[in-house]
C-alpha cells in the first residue's frame, strides 16, 4: 500500500516561527516590567496593543520597538515551546510528514531562531529559511527581498501554519491548505466569514494532528479515485479535486477509500 501511487512519499508543512513554533509571550511580559517598568495584559505584548497602552499613559519616550529589538536576538532563548507542539511534530514525522519553517526575522535576529529550533525540535526540523526584507549576503542567487510566498511556492508545502492572519491571506492563491494558529494574545484576532473558506484555525495542538492526519487521507483518496500519482508535480491537480469536493463528498470518499485500504 505504501508504494502505491496515490500514497505520497512524505509531506512538507511549512511553519512560522515566532507564534507558532516559539512562545514569546511570557518573555514580554517579563521584560517590559524590567526594563521599562510596564505591567502588560495579554493584548498588550502585540504592536497595536502595545502602542495604545503607551498612548494611553502619555508616554512619548517608547516604541514598541524598545522592548522588541533585544528580544528577537539573545532573549529568544527564553521563548517556550507550545504546549503539545514538540510532541504533535514527532508524531506527524513518524506518519512521513517533514517540516521547514518560513520565518520573517532580520539578518541580525534570524540565528537566534535558528538556535532555538535546534535547541528544542533537534532532528524534526533541519529546514530553516528566512524571509529576507534586506539585501542577504549569503544569498548567491542575489534575489534582495524573499517573502514567504518565495519559499511556499518553491517548497511546495501541502500545509501552511502561522500566526498572522495578513500572512496567510497573502498565500492564499496558492495550492497550500493555510491554518492559523490562534495564540491567546490573538484574542481579539478573528477570521472573517470569507477568510474562514480559505483558512482553518486551532489554538489545540493535538487537534492540529486530526486535521492535517484527514487531509493527508483526502489527499491519498483523491489520487486513488482520480488516477493521479500523489506527488509535488501534481499538488494543483490534488488541490483542485480537494477544494470541489463538499464535506459530505469527502466523507463519503474517506469511507470508501479506508475500505479499500482495509481488503488492501
Amino acid at each position: 500500500m505504501n508504494n502505491a501511487f496515490y500514497a505520497s512519499d512524505y509531506i512538507i508543512v511549512g511553519l512560522d516561527f515566532d507564534g507558532v513554533l516559539a512562545q514569546g509571550l511570557n518573555t514580554k511580559i517579563k521584560y517590559a516590567k524590567k526594563w521599562i517598568d510596564l505591567d502588560l495584559k495579554l493584548g498588550q505584548t502585540k504592536k497595536e496593543g502595545f502602542n495604545k497602552l503607551v498612548k494611553s499613559l502619555g508616554r512619548t519616550d517608547l516604541a514598541y520597538s524598545d522592548l522588541t529589538k533585544d528580544l528577537m536576538k539573545q532573549y529568544t532563548l527564553e521563548y517556550e515551546v507550545p504546549l503539545d507542539c514538540k510532541e504533535v511534530l514527532g508524531k506527524l514525522f513518524l506518519e512521513n510528514f517533514r517540516f521547514c519553517v518560513i520565518t520573517s526575522r532580520t539578518n541580525e535576529e534570524y540565528p537566534y531562531a535558528e538556535a532555538f529550533i535546534k535547541e528544542n525540535y533537534g532532528n524534526l526540523i533541519e529546514n530553516i529559511h528566512n524571509e529576507s526584507p534586506h539585501p542577504n549576503p549569503e544569498n548567491r542567487w542575489e534575489i534582495k527581498k524573499r517573502e514567504k510566498s518565495y519559499f511556499v511556492h518553491y517548497l511546495k508545502p501541502r500545509i501552511y501554519i502561522d500566526d498572522d492572519i495578513e500572512k496567510l491571506k497573502a498565500l492564499r492563491n496558492y495550492p497550500v491548505e493555510l491554518f492559523y494558529c490562534r495564540q491567546p494574545e490573538n484574542f481579539d484576532k478573528d477570521l472573517g466569514i470569507l477568510e474562514k473558506i480559505r483558512i482553518q484555525e486551532f489554538n489545540d495542538w493535538s487537534k492540529f494532528y486530526d486535521m492535517v492526519i484527514q487531509i493527508k487521507d483526502l489527499h491519498e483518496a483523491i489520487c486513488w479515485k482520480f488516477g493521479i500519482v500523489n506527488k509535488f508535480s501534481n499538488l494543483t491537480k490534488i488541490y483542485r479535486e480537494f477544494h470541489k469536493l463538499s464535506c459530505y463528498q469527502k466523507e463519503n470518499l474517506l469511507l470508501e477509500y479506508n475500505q479499500e485500504r482495509q481488503v488492501a
